[in-house]
């Protein structure tokens, strides 16, 4: 639908040619200029979804395009885009706003069924080194606030009963240049816990074990 309505809007004015040619018999099928702002409307409103669509069609080879660490962001991505669309779409024009305000619903709904497998989707978000904890600070907030304890919780335990045997009881650091040790004690407090939990709430992974993401995270098992 997408390519099809930014096909037409590129043709556009071979298109009102070849309408008023035979504008009789189009009829009411006959496009208004109203209807042209309308399909200019869908063409921006749609373009990000096509985008992440195209983007995740792939076998994740390097790690993106088709990993499930990306679904998490991706739904919240998208979800943004239909709250501002929302929020933007007068509601003076019932189809538009009606159209947004359901695929925001829909995609809300399929949102939260990730709450059931936090183990999988929420995991391979969390084990990503580029979006970890910090993810979920900045995306779960106000009434999904409690759900960060509730996710963390639940990989924690399966870490715990999978994979902790896994983790070196005495985790070597490798040495650090003196400008990365002096980042290191500059750091507000260290990070207390074990393995686990130093790398979700860790932010560059300074010395730390690339074992965990190994062994747990679903997009390399």
């Amino acid at each position: 639908v997408y390519l099809l309505i930014t096909r037409a809007i590129t043709l556009y004015a071979k298109i009102q040619v070849f309408s008023e040619d035979h504008r009789r018999e189009l009829g009411a099928n006959f496009l208004l200029q109203e209807d042209w702002d309308v399909l200019k409307w869908l063409a921006a409103s749609l373009e990000p979804f096509w985008a992440q669509t195209q983007r995740l069609q792939g076998n994740a080879r390097f790690g993106d395009h088709g990993a499930i660490w990306e679904a998490l962001p991706t739904m919240e991505y998208l979800l943004e885009h239909l709250e501002e669309l929302r929020a933007k779409t007068p509601e003076s024009e019932p189809r538009l706003w009606e159209s947004v305000n359901f695929g925001w619903k829909k995609l809300k709904k399929y949102y939260e069924l990730t709450d059931k497998s936090h183990q999988i989707y929420a995991a391979a978000t969390l084990l990503n080194p580029t979006e970890r904890m910090a993810f979920f600070r900045a995306k779960w907030t106000g009434d999904l606030k409690n759900w960060q304890q509730v996710m963390e919780g639940t990989c924690r335990e399966v870490w715990q009963q999978d994979y902790s045997h896994l983790a070196k009881e005495d985790l070597k650091l490798k040495k650090l240049t003196p400008f990365k040790e002096w980042r290191r004690r500059a750091r507000k407090s260290p990070i207390v816990g074990n393995e686990f939990i130093q790398y979700i709430r860790g932010t560059d992974g300074e010395g730390m074990s690339t074992e965990l993401t190994e062994d747990f995270n679903p997009i390399t098992r």
